[in-house]
């Protein structure tokens, strides 16, 4: 799904940006044909609606040497049902988990794109 589009003032090209949710083994068929036209995704592959990942440690390797990577928490509870100290160890627990495949995602995707003032208060604070 493209999420934003935009024209790039730096470089006069447009740009946009594709993100792919919930760890679903169809997404190594998207991040080929993604790589197959010179083209980047964001990959939130930490979890999926039940709770576990279904995409295998192999295709998600695969994936992070040719996209990034996105924390979507550990359990895919939407972060504004979480407590503070809860959210915060949904993302430490993403981030430690994907880092075994490439760098520490960056990216955060709220499970089912429920977001709150207080939930960006501590994306905010922990960088």
């Amino acid at each position: 799904m493209i999420r934003t589009s935009y024209h790039g003032a730096d470089t006069g090209r447009t740009l946009f940006t594709t993100s792919w949710d919930d760890g679903d083994p169809c997404d190594v068929v998207a991040a080929d044909m993604l790589s197959r036209f010179g083209l980047r995704g964001t990959f939130y592959a930490s979890t999926g609606p039940s709770g576990t990942r279904l995409i295998n440690d192999d295709a998600l390797h695969w994936i992070a040497e040719r996209h990034e990577l996105g924390n979507h928490g550990r359990t895919h509870t939407p972060f504004i049902d979480l407590s503070r100290a809860a959210l915060i160890e949904e993302l430490a627990w993403g981030c430690a988990d994907l880092s075994r495949f490439g760098p520490a995602p960056t990216m955060v995707a709220p499970p089912k794109g429920r977001i709150s003032r207080e939930v960006l208060g501590v994306l905010g604070s922990l960088g």
